[in-house]
């Protein structure tokens, strides 16, 4: 059972950093929006600002 939410949360994590960078690549986003959807979506902020 644990594999197959590890499989879930992983094809999940692929799908969004995905559709960001579909979104940076149209020009809808900035690279800088891009990177801190990104750090947020992977839990990997250090500025208090954006958390």
């Amino acid at each position: 059972m644990r594999e197959v939410i590890d499989t879930r949360y992983l094809k999940h994590l692929e799908t969004m950093s995905k559709l960001i960078w579909q979104l940076y690549n149209d020009n809808m986003i900035s690279e800088e929006v891009a990177g801190i959807l990104l750090d947020k979506h992977y839990d990997r902020l250090q500025h208090k600002r954006y958390k």
